[in-house]
């Protein structure tokens, strides 16, 4: 029994009133895609190989792009979210080690939280201000050390507070060179002790 195959760079698939309702073409470059589009025409869901860089976009009624799925050439996956005016507020991504990171974004399409968990099972959340400069993090590293961060502008002056493994709790504030000054800790027992150190990192004042 013999193949039968239909060869063709656009085929078009219709509804009862003529309108196209499904589209299948290969570009001039050569590049597949795939669209479907509603009743009236407007918002559309498309998929395409741009290249060696797959793609899924969803369109509303109004033309903008509203979700969008692909993976670039170096492999990396990424979803983005886009608002009713265009802008992208939202992207989730996976960097090549498997590290997932989650982007939310302000009007303006700027990051201003970020989410992330590391190869090595580290997890964070991060503020940026609308200059992009980190002003509060919240991490959980792999020694089980849990630290709370403030950052002055332009990687300046910021203040930690965290929760060590054995129960003990610190607070470090740090200079403008992000050198570390003063330190209060408390350990387990509830013994509590302050460090103070001179900008070379010599101890000034030690009570414990």
């Amino acid at each position: 029994m013999s193949t039968r195959v239909l060869q063709a760079e656009r085929i078009e698939l219709v509804d009862p009133h003529g309108h196209v309702r499904l589209l299948l073409s290969v570009s001039p470059e050569g590049n597949p895609s795939l669209l479907l589009v509603d009743r009236d025409r407007k918002a559309s869901i498309g998929l395409d190989v741009n290249g060696d860089e797959p793609g899924f976009i969803v369109t509303d009624r109004q033309g903008h792009t509203r979700v969008q799925m692909d993976i670039d050439r170096n492999g990396i996956p990424a979803l983005n979210l886009f608002d009713a005016s265009g802008k992208n507020r939202a992207a989730l991504t996976l960097a090549p080690n498997g590290t997932p990171s989650l982007f939310l974004k302000d009007p303006s399409g700027r990051p201003s939280v970020g989410l992330f968990v590391s190869d090595t099972g580290e997890a964070g959340i991060a503020f940026t201000d609308k200059d992009g400069q980190q002003r509060l993090a919240f991490e959980v590293l792999q020694t089980g050390l849990t630290r709370l961060s403030f950052q002055g502008r332009e990687m300046s002056s910021h203040l930690t507070v965290g929760a060590l493994r054995n129960g003990g709790l610190y607070l470090a504030l740090t200079d403008r060179e992000g050198k570390a000054r003063i330190g209060l800790t408390v350990g387990p027992d509830g013994a509590a002790s302050i460090d103070v150190l001179d900008r070379q990192g010599n101890p000034e004042l030690k009570t414990s």
